[in-house]
C-alpha cells in the first residue's frame, strides 16, 4: 500500500507542475492502513528469564532491570541520575527506589520501588555511577534513545527473541 500512496502522490506533483495533462492513477484506491493492534504484547517469565541470562554488560542488565522491574519507559529508564536513585529498608531488606520523570508535557515525577531482584541488578550500576551523573552516560548527557533501543533489541536478539520490546517488559 505504501508504495501504491507513493505513485500516486508522484503523479498528482507532475500534473501540478504540468509534466503530464492527466493522471493515470487517479482512479486507482490506495488501501487504507488497518488500525494498530489492540493486543497487549509481554513476554513471559521464561522470555524474561531468557533475555535475563543474555545480558552480556553492566549496561545492558540496568537497562532490562529498569524496564522490566521497575516497569520504567525507555526514556524514564536512559534518563535516571545517581540523584535519581535511594536505597531504602523495607521489612530488613535494602531496596532500590527510583525517582522518575514520566512522559508527557507535565512530566509527572513517581518514585518506583523495583524489588528484590530488580535491587541487586540495578546495585551495582548505581555504585558504578558517581555524584551528578547519569546512570547510562552517553556522549553528550544520558544514552540516545536509538543506542538504549539497540542495546536492548541486540539483548532481545541474543536471547533467541528478535521481535521483542523494550516496552514488552514494562507490560
Amino acid at each position: 500500500a505504501n508504495w501504491m500512496q507513493k505513485i500516486a502522490a508522484r503523479f498528482k506533483t507532475l500534473v501540478r507542475h504540468r509534466r503530464i495533462k492527466e493522471n493515470p492513477a487517479q482512479h486507482l484506491k490506495v488501501p487504507s492502513k488497518p488500525p494498530p493492534s489492540t493486543v497487549v504484547r509481554y513476554l513471559t517469565a521464561k522470555e524474561v528469564a531468557t533475555t535475563i541470562a543474555s545480558i552480556t554488560t553492566l549496561t545492558d542488565r540496568g537497562l532490562i532491570a529498569g524496564c522490566y522491574y521497575g516497569m520504567l519507559r525507555l526514556k524514564e529508564v536512559r534518563t535516571l541520575k545517581y540523584e535519581s536513585c535511594t536505597f531504602v529498608e523495607e521489612n530488613g531488606t535494602e531496596l532500590l527506589q527510583l525517582h522518575v520523570i514520566g512522559k508527557g508535557q507535565d512530566e509527572k515525577e513517581r518514585d518506583v520501588l523495583v524489588g528484590e531482584k530488580g535491587t541487586t541488578m540495578l546495585k551495582p550500576v548505581v555504585l558504578a555511577t558517581k555524584e551528578g551523573q547519569y546512570l547510562f552516560p552517553g556522549l553528550d548527557g544520558p544514552l540516545s534513545s536509538r543506542q538504549t533501543g539497540r542495546r536492548i533489541k541486540n539483548v532481545f536478539k541474543r536471547a533467541g527473541l528478535p521481535r521483542s520490546s523494550a516496552h514488552w517488559l514494562r507490560h
